[in-house]
């Protein structure tokens, strides 16, 4: 009976040391596997109440929430009778809610976000790779398209506080 219970407790032990150094490896895994604004507020992170919405992990890094659709009408009638003009990173949308400009899906996977890392440089090398800086809207009020302004590089781009993600290349007219 004695030899029972010892065994048991040693059972119970094993199990708890492996739950205590298992579960914080899980986590940080989940941490470190952020890339996005989505899996930035589904761990957990805080999310700043801003247009776009931004989240900021455990490390320091800023993730922007990305607003695909952008509705300017919500009735039939409006979706006819309104002419939409939607900037060249945009196209026209409608569906069940009402109709806009969304967000192409190609300009989505040509952003670079600035990281706070980024941001701290020191110095840039003296290189010229243009790159297109968008602003921060939070920050910058534009008044017409682009919302950018070109940059020698991306270490440029990224030390200016105002801008919040890059695209390769000089910016669209």
């Amino acid at each position: 009976m004695k030899v029972q219970k010892i065994i048991l407790l040693m059972i119970f032990i094993l199990i708890l040391i492996v739950i205590i150094f298992y579960i914080p490896s899980l986590n940080e895994t989940q941490i470190n596997e952020i890339s996005s604004f989505e899996e930035c507020a589904a761990a957990g992170f805080p999310v700043m109440e801003s247009y776009p919405r931004q989240c900021r992990d455990a490390e320091g890094n800023l993730f922007v929430e990305v607003v695909r659709r952008q509705y300017v009408g919500y009735s039939v009638e409006e979706c006819l009778t309104i002419s939409i003009l939607c900037t060249p990173d945009r196209e026209y949308f409608s569906d069940e809610t009402g109709c806009g400009c969304e967000l192409k899906k190609e300009v989505l996977e040509e952003r670079v976000n600035c990281t706070d890392e980024s941001r701290n440089a020191d110095a840039c090398i003296e290189i010229y790779q243009p790159v297109c800086g968008w602003f921060d809207s939070g920050k910058v009020v534009c008044v017409k398209y682009p919302c950018a302004v070109t940059f020698s590089n991306s270490c440029f781009a990224c030390m200016d506080k105002t801008i919040l993600y890059y695209t390769e290349g000089e910016c669209p007219e």
